[in-house]
């Protein structure tokens, strides 16, 4: 041991050449570690608990008699959606907003299918909004939060308790179709500019931020994220594993103003079981889309509903 306690005296007061040069590249080395840290950090906080995404909207004063509704889910937190009432014993719609958004930004589209006596309900995920969970899982975490919704409203006695649907948005559409699989309620999801799993809209999202662009950022911030998400490593890609899908109608919604989620949406699409169907649309964020764009995407997406869930149950 005597030769190892030379070699890091030598290294902490290096009298030598080789041992100046040996410290000074250790102390870049070091110092350059923790900067890449501090770097990812920055983008990890920046993707995980992501900015603006608060509302200004009092559910009080709108038209369509929302009812603020409760409902625990697997974390122990209470998270409470608008619940939207259509006619006794309808079908309930769920609707899942994307990433860095929250359920106003639905709202438009609740109202529209309530108009037409559907149920309607929204709520925010973790990290956006008004959720108690203090950051996203990019949908991870967010599966357990929607089935949690789901067995509240199908216990409701003015819901059709066999027959419901999910509409997600990105991350929301993501969620959907891994939610679908755990309640057999629902039979019919529609998932606008989806992705195959969580990592793929973290390396997505990296990609957007500036320092996330420089070497080494995005495998370490992919590291930690699937450190975070450890939990989580048995779930499949969408695209692994599509078979349990095999019992719900699929709408996939794909925009030409999104070339990246065009491509992921279209790999899953590919591989999903039937039934399944495909629209491919100019633009497909709902939020960011002019009026009358909104108007016919909800012109669209009613019909859809009217035609394969009707609001009175067909006698067999």
């Amino acid at each position: 041991m005597p030769a190892v306690r030379n070699v890091l005296s030598e290294l902490r007061y290096p009298t030598t050449l080789w041992a100046r040069l040996l410290a000074g590249v250790l102390s870049i080395v070091f110092f350059g570690f923790l900067l890449l840290t501090a770097v990812v950090g920055f983008c990890l906080y920046h993707v995980l608990m992501p900015q603006n995404t608060s509302e200004n909207i009092n559910p009080a004063r709108l038209i369509g008699h929302i009812t603020p509704t409760a409902f625990a889910t697997a974390d122990g937190l209470r998270r409470v959606g608008w619940f939207l009432p259509g006619a006794k014993g309808a079908p309930v719609i769920v609707l899942c907003h994307g990433y860095g958004s929250n359920r106003g930004s639905a709202l438009a589209l609740a109202t529209s299918l309530q108009e037409h006596r559907y149920n309607v309900f929204l709520f925010n995920f973790s990290g956006h909004g008004d959720s108690p969970g203090r950051y996203t899982t990019l949908g991870f975490g967010e599966v357990e939060e929607l089935v949690g919704a789901m067995r509240m409203l199908l216990t409701r006695d003015d819901v059709d308790p066999e027959r419901a649907a999910i509409w997600g948005l990105s991350m929301g559409g993501y969620v959907a179709l891994e939610a679908a699989g755990k309640i057999p309620q629902v039979k019919f999801v529609i998932a606008d500019s989806i992705y195959a799993s969580p990592f793929d809209l973290m390396a997505y999202q990296i990609d957007q931020i500036g320092p996330g662009t420089l070497p080494l950022v995005k495998p370490y911030a992919m590291l930690l994220f699937k450190l975070l998400n450890f939990r989580y490593r048995a779930r499949p890609p969408l695209t692994h594993d599509p078979s349990r899908l095999r019992a719900v109608t699929k709408l996939f919604i794909e925009g030409n103003d999104s070339p990246e989620f065009f491509r992921m949406t279209r790999a899953i699409y590919d591989v999903a079981p039937e039934p399944k169907q495909e629209w491919v649309l100019p633009r497909t964020n709902y939020p960011t889309l002019m009026d009358e764009e909104k108007r016919e995407y909800e012109r669209r997406l009613t019909v859809f509903f009217l035609q394969n869930l009707p609001v009175i149950r067909r006698a067999r």
